[in-house]
């Protein structure tokens, strides 16, 4: 259906267009050796203008050119820029045939025979070689309808201005040097590594939205003590403590400490001990734990409004902390540690209440207004790091140093992030959750599955790209850009009152079509669909919830008692089946994978004539695909708060 909600990959026609490089410059399709309407002026019909056949990492082979329109390469390429407005001496002679006469070349003003002045006078311009800061990958997008700036593709080999690639790496390095002091940057360009985003609010916006936020949250502690106390679990407010850290087994060392979601999400604190008292009624109060330490620095403190918000106490040992709660008679304890409970004086009972803990896990699945800008933040931060890793590809760095390089550009230790980054070259891609990050170069390294976040305040970001080399596999690029294109269309479809449960098998139905319309299964996608042969391809939900936790709480509720929504027999690994609802934050992930371990068993078997198996044993050292976003559930439409950032 294309357009419209049809799974299967639109025709070439379809997708032809240039996108915008997140680097400032066009996505051209690469040309093929059949017949296309690219060509050069005086080039014989038929003859195709092949455009990016300087794409390749360093020791590469020729590359393999797929049809045009299918695939687009990442590339300092772009559609002249103010130098060829103005018809600088850079831009000029890089337009202009090498071979063209001195006289011809002395630009506007100056008689034939003299040439401009400056490093290009009297010489010729030295052929360019287009390397892109990820030469030789692609990144498949599906057209976005911009015919218009197909015209104004660069000339070969030069950069994003029309200048060759070794002046516009130093303008990248530098752009302040091109620009009037004080000039803003163009629209549509990254400089140096930052992603273009909407502005941030300021910090008096995000002290209003922090104070709605605390409102919002009180009323939904409200609404859960009332579910509780339908099912005889009668408290007048709760004490949310932070946590305790625990060693390592039998040692003495202490794994990273993260502190209790439920405190979270009314404190970005970090760090162990810290206590919040909410009781109905009352303003909700702080007591903040700073221990008196010489072993350890003590954290530093979050840049957030929340002390000129809530009122705020502070102690330096945990029965100080105690004293600080003061009578708890009539609270629920929300933590990890019921000793902590039960030297405050609480009785077993009011340690973690069952219904108490899912109505608040149910209220935590729809976001405030703060918890989305954070989300975003988050996205917008976890977008330095992607810039980092695709930076970092030309250099051909290893998947540790690639993950080195993200960490970096976050400015993040290991811990701070989310969850652990993914960086997985070729075959890896394929491990679902792959941590190894292995030292060596890689070998040899045509495709890369980044799946990385960040987090801001708390709150977690989960974004995944796949790129794929010019000389990788034909199909596997062709499956790329179409599980792109079904990806953005299955975002589309994120509205309240949604059933996460039927997207997911929208998805599962565009993965066949896919595998089907490319010949990796041999038989007709709706066969392919009642006979579940994408398992093997697809062997994950379509996603999840996304907040204070990479894989949040209250997804499989259907209502605040916590009664569960059990996954159906035929996808049984979904960790949402809870329809959506205004508010929500969740992952849209499709992915297709070539695992070994799962596609082995159909090999024999009545169902092994229905897979192409000597095309899947080319695909499979490829890994796999996975394409992800964090989408905002919205009324007017879906918004997606990661692609913005993240191209």
């Amino acid at each position: 259906m294309g357009a419209d909600g049809d799974s299967r990959a639109p025709p070439p026609a379809q997708r032809s267009s240039p996108r915008r490089s997140p680097f400032g410059g066009s996505l051209a399709p690469l040309a093929h050796s059949g017949r296309s309407a690219r060509r050069s002026p005086g080039r014989p019909p038929g003859r195709a203008l092949r455009t990016h056949a300087a794409l390749a990492l360093p020791g590469s082979a020729r590359p393999r050119l797929p049809r045009a329109g299918r695939t687009r390469p990442l590339a300092l390429a772009g559609a002249g820029g103010p130098d060829a407005a103005r018809g600088s001496r850079g831009a000029r002679a890089h337009r202009e045939p090498a071979h063209a006469p001195r006289g011809a070349r002395a630009g506007p003003g100056l008689p034939p025979g003299r040439s401009p002045r400056g490093p290009l006078a009297g010489r010729r311009p030295r052929p360019a070689r287009s390397r892109g800061p990820v030469a030789g990958l692609l990144v498949q997008r599906p057209a976005a309808g911009r015919c218009a700036r197909a015209a104004a593709a660069p000339p070969r080999g030069g950069g994003s201005r029309g200048l060759p690639a070794r002046r516009e790496r130093r303008r990248l390095a530098a752009p302040g040097r091109r620009r009037a002091a004080g000039a803003a940057p163009r629209r549509g360009k990254l400089l140096q590594g930052r992603p273009n985003h909407r502005p941030r609010p300021s910090a008096l916006a995000v002290k209003s939205l922090y104070r709605e936020h605390l409102d919002a949250v009180a009323q939904a502690c409200a609404e859960a003590l009332d579910v509780a106390a339908e099912a005889g679990e009668r408290f007048e407010g709760v004490v949310f403590h932070a946590g305790t850290p625990r060693p390592y087994a039998f040692d003495d060392q202490f794994p990273p400490f993260r502190p209790v979601p439920h405190f979270a999400r009314w404190v970005p604190l970090r760090g162990p001990g810290h206590a919040l008292v909410w009781r109905r009624g009352a303003e909700p109060r702080l007591v903040r734990y700073a221990p008196r330490d010489f072993w350890e620095e003590p954290l530093a403190e979050p840049e957030h409004p929340y002390a000129e918000v809530l009122e705020v106490a502070c102690a330096d040992t945990p029965d100080a902390v105690r004293a600080a709660v003061g009578d708890a008679s009539g609270l629920a304890y929300v933590g990890d540690d019921p000793a902590w409970a039960e030297a405050l004086g609480l009785s077993a009972a009011a340690v973690g209440p069952r219904v108490l803990l899912a109505a608040l896990d149910w209220q935590r699945a729809t976001k405030t207004p703060y918890e989305v800008e954070c989300v975003r933040r988050a996205c917008a931060l976890a977008a330095r790091g992607h810039a980092a890793v695709r930076a970092g590809v030309a250099r051909g760095l290893s998947e540790r140093a690639l993950h080195r390089s993200y960490l970096e550009a976050l400015g993040a230790l290991e811990h701070e992030t989310p969850y652990p980054n993914i960086i997985a070259w070729d075959a890896m891609g394929a491990v679902l959750h792959y941590q190894s990050k292995r030292a060596n170069p890689p070998s040899p390294g045509r495709t890369l599955l980044v799946d990385a976040g960040a987090q801001a305040f708390g709150y977690a970001s989960d974004v995944t790209r796949t790129y794929a080399r010019e000389d990788a596999h034909p199909v596997f690029c062709e499956l790329l850009a179409g599980l792109e294109g079904l990806q953005r269309r299955l975002v589309a479809e994120v509205r309240p009152g949604r059933s996460f449960v039927d997207l997911h098998a929208a998805s599962f139905r565009g993965v066949c079509e896919l595998l089907c319309a490319y010949e990796v299964l041999t038989v007709s996608a709706d066969e392919a669909y009642e006979r579940g042969l994408a398992f093997p391809f697809y062997p994950h939900g379509l996603g999840h919830h996304l907040g204070l936790q990479v894989h949040d709480v209250g997804g499989q509720q259907v209502d605040p008692q916590g009664t569960r929504a059990e996954p159906p027999e035929r996808f049984p690994w979904l960790r949402t089946t809870r329809p959506l609802a205004e508010g929500h934050v969740v992952t849209v992930e499709p992915g297709i994978y070539f695992i070994p371990l799962l596609l082995d068993p159909y090999r024999e078997g009545e169902q092994a004539a229905a897979f192409n198996w000597s095309l899947i044993d080319v695909l499979a050292p490829l890994g796999g695909i996975r394409i992800e976003d964090d989408v905002l559930v919205a009324r007017d439409g879906p918004e997606d708060l990661s692609r913005p950032h993240v191209p």
